[in-house]
């Protein structure tokens, strides 16, 4: 039976912590174009924040960007969308936001613990957003306790009206990261003899980038029975949240993500 213990997650986010840390650079080269379910995610903005609509803040379209890595989905947006925008990105690797800083000049950056709601707090400081965004986050996280968490946080952040742009990874719909994981789990045994790896969920994968065996990061495939189960989550928190659009862009080598777009009020 899977078990979600302080624990294991304690261990989880301790591996991806290490994981980004030492594998950070050689990482961002890799991210650095557009993500394919963005193009669409552009026009649902465009459609709710329409000028001839009179929803377009006076100032800038504000964005909260919760995992935002090196900037690149404000990096985009600042580029595609035709009125000026207002970013905030949060992350827990500096290497990444400083790269993010070179990108997004005058933009705000804040270094936080995306599991720590008092962190979280702490950055947003009440403040609420036209915008926010988390892709490329939830898979990373243990337990459907620490992703409803989040989940929280961010519909909390957010104005009325305003979206929330999510992404969720389904690599085992890839046969490739099922059998690395195997391995990985093999070489994590021996490295860490007190973790009861067998707990771990049929879903739950342990990844290694590159040719690297030094460094390794915890992931969750999700299933489309969870996506669904855990958007609705979303709107019995909020009664005045909506799905608006859930989608899967089958390009390139973005089919294994799905993308949600949930609009409040």
């Amino acid at each position: 039976m899977r078990e979600e213990t302080p624990a294991l997650e304690n261990f989880v986010k301790d591996l991806n912590t290490t994981f980004y840390r030492c594998v950070s650079q050689s990482f961002s080269q890799t991210r650095l174009r557009p993500w394919n379910g963005w193009e669409e995610i552009l026009k649902e903005i465009e459609d709710v924040f329409d000028a001839q609509n009179h929803n377009v803040p006076p100032d800038a379209l504000s964005i909260i960007d919760f995992g935002c890595g090196n900037g690149r989905f404000g990096f985009f947006l600042q580029n595609e969308l035709p009125f000026p925008i207002h970013y905030v990105g949060i992350d827990n690797n500096i290497a990444l936001l400083e790269e993010a800083k070179t990108k997004l000049s005058g933009q705000g950056f804040e270094v936080a613990d995306l599991t720590s709601p008092l962190e979280l707090a702490r950055v947003r400081g009440g403040v609420r957003f036209d915008i926010a965004a988390c892709f490329g986050v939830f898979h990373h996280l243990y337990g459907q306790k620490t992703r409803v968490h989040l989940l929280d946080e961010i519909l909390s952040a957010l104005k009325s009206p305003g979206l929330a742009c999510l992404s969720f990874w389904q690599p085992l719909n890839n046969a490739r990261y099922f059998e690395q994981s195997q391995k990985n789990i093999a070489l994590l045994r021996r490295s860490h003899p007190h973790i009861p790896f067998d707990v771990f969920g049929t879903q739950d994968l342990f990844l290694s980038w590159q040719e690297r065996r030094d460094a390794f990061r915890f992931v969750h495939s999700f299933t489309k029975q969870e996506i669904v189960e855990f958007l609705a989550t979303a709107t019995s928190m909020y009664p005045d949240v909506k799905i608006r659009s859930i989608f899967n862009t089958n390009a390139g080598n973005d089919t294994d993500n799905t993308y949600a777009i949930l609009q409040k009020g």
